[in-house]
Order: structure tokens, then sequence, then C-alpha cells
């Protein structure tokens, strides 16, 4: 399925320097991401990708320019874009038609997006009402606008092994499964004489009622948790 490849991912930059056969994805690109940091921030992205589809086909700049962001609109004049889309009409046509074909189809239509990082992977972003957030086990800057600040964001928050920060930018999904493993294991461990504690050396088993099994280690003299099972 279609994603927003980070290459799309600095549309002001696209948008200067394009011909028009490489506007009609830097147009899209920027339009799709400015539900989440835009002077259009507040509709959801499938309204601003309508809305861009409609402006598209009626070869209407004004409309277009208004839905750009404003980092975008800085480095692009309207007369600039006008002239863009009045080249580029006839593809401009086919995008609008792509878009409400994707519209139309669920599992067609993603406001995701794959952002490389260092290391060779890629952090999957999706887009929680007006914010950008990292899906899996990935995670703060003051802005979670974009995609780059919402990696960014996890880079800072690892650097300073932040849990709060990392629980803050993680998707629903995985952040309401670790705060029910943190519940059950607080729910678990409330009857401190009810645990059966195992000490071997430097290493100990903790098991609690419920069966959960804590494994510890020794090291310089304080017991550090290995694992939760």
């Amino acid at each position: 399925m279609p994603t927003l490849d980070a290459g799309l991912l600095s549309p002001a930059h696209a948008l200067r320097s394009a011909p028009p056969s490489v506007l009609r994805w830097a147009c899209l690109a920027a339009l799709l991401l400015v539900g989440c940091g835009g002077s259009a921030a507040s509709a959801p992205p499938r309204d601003t990708a309508r809305a861009y589809a409609e402006a598209a086909r009626r070869g209407d700049a004004e409309a277009v320019y208004a839905l750009l962001d404003e980092e975008t609109r800085a480095g692009l004049t309207l007369d600039t874009l006008r002239a863009q889309m009045a080249e580029a009409s006839e593809e401009l046509r086919d995008q609008a038609a792509a878009v409400d074909a994707a519209l139309a189809d669920p599992q067609l239509f993603q406001t995701r997006a794959r952002v490389p990082l260092r290391s060779g992977q890629h952090a999957v972003l999706v887009i929680e009402g007006e914010r950008w957030r990292l899906v899996g086990s990935l995670l703060d800057a003051v802005s979670l606008a974009t995609p780059e600040d919402a990696v960014m964001a996890f880079r800072s928050a690892l650097e300073r092994r932040s849990l709060p920060s990392i629980s803050r930018i993680l998707a629903r999904a995985p952040r309401a499964e670790i705060d029910a493993q943190i519940e059950r294991f607080i729910e678990d461990t409330e009857d401190e004489p009810a645990l059966d504690v195992d000490i071997q050396d430097n290493e100990a088993t903790v098991r609690t009622p419920s069966g959960r099994v804590i494994r510890l280690v020794r090291e310089a003299g304080e017991w550090h948790v290995v694992s939760v099972e």
C-alpha cells in the first residue's frame, strides 16, 4: 500500500525548484502533511486531500495556495504556483482523479510516513489527531508537528533515558499495551509478603501469586531486574 516516502517530506524545497512532472508529487505531499502542522492544521488529513483534489481539478491556484503550509508559501509565490499549475494542468487532473480513488478506498489512502534512520531501519509514523506519532517499539521535541520532529524527539528521549517522553511519543496502541503491562505488574506485586523469593548467589527469582516470574541479578551490591515473564 502507498506511503508518504521520506523524500517527499521537504515540500518547500520541492515546490520551489520542481518542474511540473515533480510538482504533482511534491504538492500532494505538502498537502497531506499540512494536516499536522500547516495553515489547515485543524482539518483532518483526508479533508485536506479532498480539498486539494477539487482545487487541482478546477485549476484553482488560489485554493491550492491556501492549503499549503506556511514554510512552503514563504518560498513560493502565488504567481509562480499559478504558472506551474498551468503548465501541468493535465497531470493535475490525473492526480485529482488518483486522490479521489484513494479517498474512496480506505485500504489505499494512508496517512503514514516512513522516515529512514541512520541505522538503516525505518521509523513508521501515523497521524493521530494533528500530530505524527511513531508506531511500534521505536520514541521529545517541543514540537511533534512533523515526522522529522517525532523522530528527533524519539532520539532525544532515548539519549535522556526518559520513560515519560518515550511514552508520550508512542502511538496509542503500543502505549496502551505498555501501560497495561505496568498496571498488571503493580497489581501482581502489591502483596510483598506473598512474593516467593529464591536467591542463588548473585541471581534471584521472584514469583508473584499470579505466577509472574521476575528474574534479577546482583551488580555492585545492588539488585537489578533482568526480565519479567
